[in-house]
């Protein structure tokens, strides 16, 4: 049995979460973004910096490059197999619980299409799924972070423990 090393909560669109869980032979969770078209994990940290230096001089609108980029190192070198991710969705300062999952994989790029497919992901084995459960004080949680203090671990337990009863 894989250690439990760290909670996170990942937000993302209704229809991606939708297509994440109904994935079929295994379910997934992911993140993309356009022109991060490669495998994010086989970068060095330079090659990093320079690809998202690089998206940052050509946007044609304004993004927090240097945030996206936390996203991503986060996905590929915080996160481990055997952690515990609950995914969101909701606009910017909502937060409504799609499902509970665990981490069953390393971080992996699917080269096919654009971002729209969701190249960067991790497998999962589904803990909890159910109708969507409002979590105010979860509206703070952009893409993916980590639940990282005594407080917030807290509030997971009580909900995990009220969903699973």
């Amino acid at each position: 049995m894989n250690k439990v090393n760290n909670v996170w909560l990942m937000k993302t669109f209704k229809e991606w979460a939708d297509r994440f869980m109904s994935a079929n032979p295994q379910p997934y969770v992911a993140l993309d973004e356009p022109n991060v078209d490669l495998d994010y994990g086989k970068l060095s940290e330079a090659e990093r910096k320079a690809l998202f230096n690089k998206l940052e001089k050509e946007a044609s609108k304004k993004r927090r490059w240097n945030q996206i980029k936390k996203f991503f190192d986060r996905f590929y070198d915080d996160v481990s197999e055997g952690d515990i991710l609950v995914l969101g969705t909701g606009q910017t300062t909502k937060f409504h619980i799609y499902a509970i999952v665990k981490l069953t994989s390393q971080a992996y790029f699917v080269d096919e299409g654009d971002h729209s497919n969701s190249r960067h992901r991790r497998n999962v084995e589904i803990l909890w799924m159910g109708d969507p459960i409002q979590m105010e004080k979860w509206g703070w949680a952009r893409r993916l972070e980590c639940l990282d203090n005594e407080e917030r671990l807290k509030e997971f337990i009580s909900v995990y423990t009220h969903i699973k009863n």
